[in-house]
């Protein structure tokens, strides 16, 4: 199973980082270079905006990482592996990292899609577990849990992203990791074995740490842009219409699930 960093062309300091990190575990890489958001034509972002399903435009920043996304899985499809690991460059992995990055045997029969991070953020998981290596354990996944930072996904998984997924329309992360929105058989390891460096420093109390993505500095600087140009009661009112349209379609899928009583509420941990 060969995993694939996206990492754009001027940060090579973090391709060494991650490359360095993966050689210590021998699992076998490939860098896919990322799209450079910075380099969207005018007309290439009204064609991308004209595409929204959300309230707020995506930015550049989020487009390029979609696409990057995207291209990694045109690699995959190509090769002759039935899974794959998608990476980003400014991760944190635990010690045990090689005992899944590098086999398939630990991947259960019909899994399209698991996320082998986690962003600190309450989601919805099932209560029966699959007990895998060195005591973790794998669960469906029943709720968004966003970022894409870390997952593992199948050739099907990805032909189908490639099919489907409008770049633009929402953050990939979304498409994949929001059972409301998508159809894939969902799983998440946890303890999780990757954690973005900004989730990381954000939980020790750092603001930004050192390897925060761009993506991440663009999306609070449009936030603080735009809270600075609307009043109190329009940014109310839109924040109102917003969670009625994005839940809705949540709350039927929830209540779907609720009947079972297997699930439960947490907060997913990494540890090293």
């Amino acid at each position: 199973m060969k995993c694939y960093i996206i990492n754009l062309d001027r940060a090579p300091e973090r391709m060494k980082r991650m490359s360095d990190l993966l050689r210590s575990h021998s699992t076998d890489f490939i860098r896919c270079a990322a799209i450079n958001g910075e380099h969207f034509t005018e007309s290439e972002m009204l064609l991308y905006r004209s595409r929204q399903n959300q309230s707020k435009p995506l930015t550049a920043g989020e487009i390029a990482c979609s696409e990057s996304h995207l291209s990694a899985y045109r690699q995959i499809i190509a090769g002759t592996d039935e899974y794959a690991v998608i990476m980003e460059d400014d991760l944190h992995l635990s010690n045990d990292v090689g005992n899944f990055l590098n086999s398939t045997d630990w991947i259960p029969e019909g899994a399209e899609i698991i996320k082998l991070e986690t962003v600190d953020e309450p989601t919805l998981v099932s209560t029966d577990v699959i007990n895998t290596k060195n005591n973790r354990k794998l669960c469906r996944l029943y709720y968004k849990h966003w970022g894409s930072g870390a997952y593992v996904i199948s050739k099907s998984a990805a032909k189908t992203m490639l099919d489907k997924y409008c770049p633009g329309s929402i953050p990939i992360d979304d498409y994949l990791f929001d059972p409301s929105v998508t159809s894939f058989s969902l799983w998440q390891l946890q303890p999780a074995i990757a954690v973005q460096d900004v989730i990381l420093m954000r939980n020790s109390g750092t603001d930004i740490g050192f390897l925060e993505s761009e993506i991440e500095l663009e999306r609070k600087k449009q936030i603080r842009l735009k809270h600075s140009k609307i009043s109190v009661p329009a940014l109310i009112k839109r924040e109102t219409m917003r969670l009625i349209r994005k839940n809705s379609k949540r709350i039927i899928f929830l209540w779907g699930i609720h009947i079972s009583k297997k699930i439960t509420r947490t907060k997913i941990p990494f540890r090293m």
